[in-house]
Order: C-alpha cells, then structure tokens, then sequence
C-alpha cells in the first residue's frame, strides 16, 4: 500500500511542478529544461543522467569555466565560450564583471543537479544540438546555480560549437522562484530571452529582503531558521491522531519553508545533520495532513507518514 501511494505521490508532484512551469512560464535551472516539441522545430532526444566525459569536451569545459570563475580570470571566462559569443554578446564583459561581483567563491565542491538533456532544434534561429544542464556550485555554505548549454553539432555553421549559453544565479533568486515568490526577483529565465539573442552570459543577482535560503529535497527554498527542537517522530505521532496544519502549526511553530505551489511545508528534525521533515497536505480539504516524509538537502529517504 505504501509503494502505491508514493507512486501516486511521485506523479501527482511531477504534474503539479509541470503545470506551475507551464503556467508561469518558469525558468528554474535545477527543476530542469526539457525542451518539448515545438511544432517540427525543437524535440528532445534523450535524458542522460549527467553531462558525459566525452570528446563533446562538455565536462572539460565546464570545469575550465569553473576554474577561471574562481580565479576571477576574465580572459579564461571569455575563452571558454564559443565563437559566437565572443564576438556578438556586445555585454560579454560587463556580464562577466557582474559574474564576479555575484561569485567571490572559492568554490568548495560543485556538482550537476539532475538530468542533462539533450536536444536538437531546426528552427532557423536555432538549428543545432545541443546539451543543457545545470552546475550546482557550493561556496562558503551556500549553493549557486549555472545553467549551461553546449552546442555538439552547430548545423547552421553559425560559430555556436561548445558552450554557447551560460545562466547564472544566486541562491535568493533560485528560492524565490523555486518558492512561487515571483515577486521577489526579476528573474525569469528563458522567458527573459525572448526577442533578443539568447547566446550569451545571463547573470541575475536582484531580490527584495535579506531572507535566508537552504537547498532541501533538491529545491533552494527561502528558510526561516526557528528554536523548535522536535523529531520526526513527534511530527508523526501528532499526525495519527490530528491531521489539521493549523494544529500542528500551533503545536510545533511555523515551519522553517515552504512551497505553495507543491501543498508542502518543511520542518527541521533532530533525527540527525541537515534532515527535515516535508508536510505534504491537501488544501482542498481544508489543509488537511496527508504524508510526511523524511528528507535531506538532495532527496526524499523514506515516507514516514500515510494517511489511511
């Protein structure tokens, strides 16, 4: 009964964040961008499970951007692009200042968040394949998202080979968007490229408030540090006799994020370093308790909580 629950869970969750993409024309780097068809212009070939060591030169490329991200190294930066790039992004430089200004770094540890995709366009604008995914850099605690596309085979001989389109953003712009706060940033991603040419370095900073942010079940959210000093187990043992969030709210304190869109609420536990507990509740009932689940800053562990 579980694994038939949690199945329905996983579903239900993958077309809630569809539809709030699709809805709100979001750009989020680390929920992914599969690109769908488009007519007979743009289709997705296949999801790999990370940007492969392979004569694309991809990996090696990202690693060199990284490098030299580190370094400040300007010159490096500006190399690691395609042709294309150096010569037609005309802000190439100020971008790459404003790159430095947003990423003192050093860069601790970094890694790809989900799934590559690799696509192929025919749109005339476009007409190449091409790989995109998204490097998650942890600096001083706090983890930075760079969405990447790398050109494999420029079919329009346009001078787009190699990495051609680069998308910088800070953890506070990742957790607004990631939380539905669309009113926090400017940021909008692919949608901001719209009527300009969208090869380039695209580095966004700007957000209202000095909110703290933490990555939680692979999401940034915007996080309200609290006192409560309770276990997955009190989050439990509640839920079988009372599935009302006001309830808990009143028992337990306000939760420490949330996302709106997604119906669920995060506390953090004590059962060990970085766990939370994600509140799954369906507002149609009157914000009623459904799952709990125990997670980390990268997955779901183990659902803790189904209501019968």
């Amino acid at each position: 009964m579980c694994d038939v629950n949690k199945k329905i869970k996983m579903i239900c969750l993958f077309i809630c964040v569809l539809l709030f993409c699709g809805l709100c024309g979001c750009g989020i780097p680390h929920i992914g961008r599969v690109l769908f068809m488009n007519g007979n212009d743009k289709s997705t070939l296949e999801t790999k499970g990370l940007f492969q060591k392979s004569s694309d030169g991809s990996e090696k490329c990202i690693e060199e951007f990284i490098r030299a991200l580190d370094k400040h190294d300007k010159e490096t930066i500006r190399d690691c692009f395609c042709e294309y790039v150096r010569k037609n992004d005309n802000e190439l430089d100020q971008e790459i200042e404003a790159l430095f200004a947003a990423y003192d770094g050093p860069t601790d540890s970094w890694r790809w968040d989900g799934s590559s995709t690799e696509s192929y366009s025919t749109a005339p604008e476009e007409n190449r394949e091409y790989i995109t995914c998204t490097a998650v850099l942890k600096s001083k605690g706090k983890n930075y998202y760079l969405y990447v596309e790398y050109t494999t085979i420029d079919m329009g001989n346009k001078g787009r080979d190699g990495l051609c389109c680069a998308d910088f953003t800070t953890p506070e712009v990742q957790a607004a968007i990631s939380d539905g706060r669309r009113e926090l940033t400017s940021y909008k991603g692919e949608n901001m490229w719209k009527g300009e040419d969208r090869y380039k370095l695209h580095v966004t900073t700007d957000h209202k408030g000095g909110y703290q942010t933490r990555r939680i079940e692979g999401r940034e959210t915007i996080y309200t540090p609290t006192d409560t000093m309770v276990s997955s187990t009190d989050f439990v043992n509640f839920a079988k006799t009372n599935r009302s969030l006001k309830d808990l709210r009143g028992k337990f304190g306000p939760e420490n994020s949330n996302q709106k869109y997604l119906q669920t609420i995060n506390y953090k536990v004590t059962d060990g370093d970085d766990l939370y507990v994600c509140i799954y509740v369906d507002g149609i009932e009157g914000q009623e308790i459904t799952m709990i689940d125990l997670v980390n800053e990268e997955k779901d562990i183990k659902t803790i909580f189904i209501k019968e």
